[in-house]
């Protein structure tokens, strides 16, 4: 009957082309393991899209060459790719997340820290925000943030945001304080305690900038307004 020869004819077809994916996702295994991971990538890839009956397998397998690429670009001081990938790699497969977040937490820093020091407070308050969805208790991330708030001109946000972070007492003005509750993160930050602090500091030299040294970054930020240089 010529519907059952077209049907079984559309049942080899498929055999085929199953079969062909099946030896396409074992290449990209042996890609992942010889560490060619943007070859894996780009074969699992259109796997992921051609095949949905085989997306839970082929996700895990994606995933593994999406962390392998990220951990080289970070390796590489090339942080932005980094930070890209390790978020790809989750959104294809959520339940790494704990697996790769400092990970991606530090390239996600880096970035920041480059969006600060451009003074690209919109941009920062974006990556800020996706990286305190990863990690909600990081406190230099959540500096990041209040600097994005401050920037964009919303010192109450900022205020509270340092306030936050730096575990002195809420004053009464909390706007007016914006600055001063910035220094106490910063302080904060590099391992002292706010209220011990007795260094005098000179203003004109505050303007131009401060200097930030946590266990990863060795963070300047320029003063001029809000403006701001940071350099990891």
């Amino acid at each position: 009957h010529p519907n059952q020869r077209k049907y079984q004819q559309h049942l080899v077809v498929q055999e085929e082309t199953l079969r062909d994916a099946l030896q396409q996702e074992a290449r990209a295994t042996e890609e992942i393991a010889s560490g060619e991971y943007e070859r894996a990538i780009s074969r699992l890839t259109q796997l992921y899209e051609h095949f949905p009956d085989r997306r839970y397998e082929i996700s895990s397998k994606l995933s593994r060459a999406l962390i392998g690429s990220a951990d080289e670009f970070l390796q590489r001081k090339r942080y932005r790719e980094a930070s890209e990938r390790y978020r790809s790699a989750i959104a294809i497969e959520p339940r790494i997340l704990n697996s790769v977040k400092n990970r991606m937490v530090t390239s996600h820093l880096h970035v920041l820290s480059e969006l600060a020091r451009n003074g690209d407070f919109k941009s920062l308050e974006t990556g800020a925000t996706a990286a305190l969805d990863v990690d909600p208790a990081n406190e230099t991330v959540r500096y990041f943030y209040g600097l994005s708030q401050e920037g964009l001109g919303r010192p109450r946000v900022a205020a509270k945001e340092y306030l936050a972070i730096a575990r002195v007492r809420r004053p009464s003005k909390l706007e007016e304080s914006v600055v001063e509750l910035r220094k106490a993160v910063e302080t904060t930050l590099r391992g002292e305690r706010p209220e011990g602090r007795t260094v005098s500091v000179d203003t004109a030299r505050l303007s131009r900038y401060e200097h930030i040294q946590t266990e990863h970054f060795d963070i300047r930020h320029c003063n001029r307004g809000i403006a701001r240089e940071v350099a990891y």
